[in-house]
């Protein structure tokens, strides 16, 4: 894949990301989203990274997943439909598209109903950012077709719905409450389908969650990965509400 803009210049434009994730409020998530996409932080947004990552330095390449363990009201939603939109809007995916094939940029959840969440929020910018807007041939529900042979959609947490498609980025919503491994459809399961989904376009997984229990996927990688022990392209991000949402009241 290939960025056709950064995303530093995405979320510094109001015409594009900029009015999406705007002011100081925003400013530790922009410092995420920017590290995973392998860019150069600047020396605030570095000890920024590092409070949320525990690692000194970004990965200075596009990481392969990446895991927000975030409170609840900390932005983690509306953060991740910003990297579908990027993904979908200002990444060239042709070189690795077959012809006619479309990529497809899953929301995923323990229910559709709230994989539309994080799905609401990219439809939402879509429908306000004008530049955004024209990308768009078609909407409805569940998914949002982009000009750019992209497809948002909603699909349930499920290894079945996860297989058969050529996916270039994916997100997984509060997965921590995804069913454990004494379900039919495990967390564990879910997430290795996925993963060769994204492997012919490199896309990386995203998955985002509240922190609930010492088991399950969320807590194994961010034992594994926290830190600067961990795989240099896995990142881990953990905080409370109000470090990456600083309006909320105490």
């Amino acid at each position: 894949m290939s960025a056709l803009i950064t995303m530093r210049e995405a979320l510094a434009d109001p015409q594009l990301l900029g009015s999406v994730m705007p002011g100081d409020t925003w400013k530790a998530w922009r410092a995420l989203l920017i590290a995973i996409m392998g860019e150069r932080l600047d020396d605030e947004e570095r000890a920024i990274f590092t409070a949320l990552t525990g690692r000194e330095v970004e990965p200075m390449e596009m990481v392969e997943e990446f895991w927000a363990v975030v409170g609840r009201r900390g932005g983690k939603t509306r953060a991740a439909a910003v990297l579908a939109t990027y993904f979908g809007s200002f990444v060239d995916h042709s070189q690795k598209l077959a012809q006619g094939e479309r990529g497809v940029i899953p929301f995923m959840a323990a229910s559709t109903r709230q994989a539309a969440v994080a799905y609401g929020y990219a439809a939402g910018i879509f429908e306000t950012v004008p530049m955004l807007a024209g990308l768009v041939t078609n909407k409805t529900a569940e998914t949002i077709s982009l000009s750019t042979g992209v497809d948002l959609e909603v699909r349930p947490a499920s290894y079945r719905t996860a297989r058969g498609i050529t996916a270039v980025a994916a997100i997984g919503d509060e997965a921590a409450f995804w069913r454990s491994d004494n379900s039919a459809n495990p967390d564990t399961e879910i997430l290795n389908a996925i993963r060769p989904a994204l492997a012919t376009t490199g896309g990386p997984l995203i998955v985002i969650s509240s922190p609930y229990a010492r088991r399950g996927e969320v807590y194994t990688n961010w034992r594994r990965h926290y830190g600067p022990k961990g795989d240099p392209l896995i990142l881990v991000a953990q905080a409370p509400s109000r470090t990456l949402n600083p309006s909320l009241p105490q």
